[in-house]
């Protein structure tokens, strides 16, 4: 854990001093206007290591930090890669709404601030505990045919299972925060438009306690009219950290 628990339940500016800068909480509003899609596909890009992409052909990418990849495919002139980095963009840019972004040989230069291959990994646990990604062991890359950059943007085109994944269900079953708001406007009675302003833990936290709360109200209703042998409902009043 790297951010201040208040400062993420509070959905305040995440302060990032490796890299001179402050990182914004969007809200599920802000990534609704660059669609959810996309969104999950800029964060699957931005999370890319060659750990990931190392199993694809068996290839030594000692040589190659996980900042290299990314800056790869940054630059990467295929046509077919111009959505993903068009979502990269567009997630910077929720991030670091006040900045404007360029990229050199070896930085992404954001306003003062940069991100480099000395905090880069260090960038991206900021952005999994802003977004509640766990930390699962990621699989593997390896570039025999044509550039690096392409033969990762082959592994990231596999977006199905990859989105699926991250998200943790089938991508075909709709908007996952618009589900979840859908819930709890009707669960707690409130508005979308309130909820819609909650960032992404803010949402997910929410959600947590209310699915423990309706447990633990229907395990005590249910023991009033002599239920027998239900699982003991935790404290809903507990410590959440998605």
């Amino acid at each position: 854990m790297k951010i201040d628990y208040c400062t993420l339940e509070v959905g305040a500016d995440v302060p990032f001093k490796e890299g001179r800068l402050f990182i914004h909480q969007p809200t599920i509003y802000e990534i609704g206007m660059m669609g959810e899609e996309k969104f999950f596909k800029a964060v699957q890009f931005l999370n890319v290591t060659k750990e990931l992409l190392e199993a694809v052909d068996n290839i030594d990418l000692s040589n190659f930090s996980n900042f290299d990849i990314l800056m790869s495919m940054i630059r990467s002139s295929y046509e077919n890669d111009e959505d993903q980095k068009e979502s990269f963009y567009l997630l910077m840019n929720l991030l670091f709404p006040q900045n404007e972004l360029s990229v050199t040989d070896t930085q992404i230069i954001i306003g003062d601030g940069y991100l480099d291959d000395s905090n880069f990994e260090e960038f991206k646990q900021y952005i999994k505990e802003i977004f509640c990604i766990g930390t699962k062991a990621d699989s593997g890359y390896n570039p025999a045919e044509g550039s690096m950059s392409a033969r990762i943007m082959k592994k990231l085109n596999e977006r199905k299972k990859k989105l699926a994944e991250l998200k943790g269900e089938d991508e075909n079953e709709g908007s996952l925060f618009g589900r979840i708001i859908n819930i709890l406007a009707v669960g707690e009675r409130k508005s979308k438009i309130d909820l819609r302003q909650y960032t992404v833990y803010q949402l997910q936290e929410e959600y947590e306690r209310f699915n423990l709360k309706e447990y633990h109200d229907y395990v005590n209703k249910a023991r009033l009219v002599g239920a027998k042998n239900l699982k003991e409902p935790e404290d809903w009043m507990k410590a959440i950290h998605p």
